[in-house]
């Protein structure tokens, strides 16, 4: 039976935009673009510029406007329009949730204006725990904080590594979220949130 489900942030619940990837764009200026990329998604930054500071990176004219933009991507981000019913579903069946995402600090402002905190039980962004999907220890603080075992749980993502592969080793079944309707790999595979539901039957 299954009394909790896990799930991705960005392309699950939250549409990506297009945006400019700027903590992208400032990684690829130091000399090690993964170990700048790691430090963006595993410390506070709340602005680009505090996040050049922690790289040791000088800022040009052009960077120093560039959280302009990133405010105006936040603004523009919105939710798949499956998430907030499937949501509710799962709250009135009371079934416990959470949400483990690999993002930046300013990422997590769209997770609150569109008010999913008010539907999830646990948050574990990877900018505040300090732990990147797909390591274990994010999923197995998730279940502790949710009281869950892993046979009672499922995770559901767009990412086959870290929202299947990576809590299937901790014993969680993962389900991999394919809106586009390709193919894939792994064991259980659905194309909209509407088929977590089928796990309460």
């Amino acid at each position: 039976m299954i009394s909790a489900i896990i799930f991705d942030l960005y392309g699950t619940l939250l549409r990506p935009t297009n945006g400019s990837q700027p903590f992208l764009r400032l990684a690829r200026r130091t000399s090690s673009v993964r170990k700048a990329l790691e430090i963006a998604m595993t410390t506070e930054n709340s602005t680009l510029i505090e996040f050049s500071s922690r790289i040791g990176l000088e800022l040009n004219d052009e960077d120093r406007i560039a959280d302009i933009a990133l405010a105006a991507e936040l603004d523009s981000i919105q939710p798949f329009a499956d998430a907030e019913p499937t949501l509710l579903e799962l709250k009135r069946n009371g079934i416990r949730t959470a949400v483990i995402s690999n993002l930046a600090s300013p990422y997590k402002k769209p997770f609150f204006s569109h008010q999913f905190n008010l539907l999830i039980d646990f948050t574990a962004f990877s900018c505040d725990c300090g732990l990147l999907k797909p390591d274990s220890r994010i999923y197995e603080q998730t279940m502790k904080q949710l009281g869950v075992s892993p046979s009672d749980t499922i995770m559901v993502g767009d990412s086959l590594m870290s929202d299947v592969d990576g809590p299937s080793k901790s014993g969680i079944k993962g389900t991999h979220l394919v809106r586009s309707g390709m193919p894939s790999k792994a064991p259980l595979v659905i194309s909209s949130l509407d088929g977590v539901l089928q796990h309460l039957q």
